[in-house]
């Protein structure tokens, strides 16, 4: 029998990191991708953005990276990403929050409510099965998040 080979096309970029390059099986970030090689401050640069990204905005990315690739599975984009599965479960599962809770942490951008609606918090949201109790506990969190602002505002200064 004769053997074939199959073509694959791996896709990676080059990350540098203490003066040693080093392969990352992946697609380079969006916003990296004007780099030919990631240096270790441009990488820190896209760790602290990531941080500024909302739980939610993560979630919608990873759906959209799914239908922009055409995987399947999580598991499947676990592994074009690199990150753990289950994590991106989590992630992907905020996208089942009820229509007025997603509405208003797009629409509410600030570094308070960043910090505050983290994907912990926004995943005791989705163990509650009533879509109008889980809005009048995302009200409660919104107030305690609103006087928690109010002390972070005083060191912000």
């Amino acid at each position: 029998m004769a053997q074939r080979s199959i073509n694959a096309r791996t896709v990676f970029f080059t990350l540098a990191r203490n003066n040693r390059r080093g392969f990352v099986l992946d697609q380079k970030p969006d916003l990296l991708k004007h780099l030919d090689t990631v240096d270790q401050a441009a990488w820190e640069q896209y760790e602290t953005h990531l941080s500024r990204v909302s739980p939610l905005e993560r979630a919608e990315s990873y759906r959209g990276l799914m239908e922009q690739m055409g995987l399947k599975s999580i598991c499947a984009l676990a592994r074009v990403v690199g990150k753990d599965e289950s994590g991106i479960r989590q992630y992907l599962n905020l996208l089942k929050l009820p229509a007025p809770i997603q509405q208003f942490l797009k629409e509410n951008r600030t570094p308070a409510y960043l910090r505050y609606f983290s994907e912990k918090r926004l995943r005791d949201l989705l163990k509650i099965g009533d879509p109008r109790l889980a809005w009048q506990r995302f009200r409660n969190m919104l107030a305690d998040a609103r006087s928690e602002a109010g002390i972070w505002s005083q060191f912000e200064q």
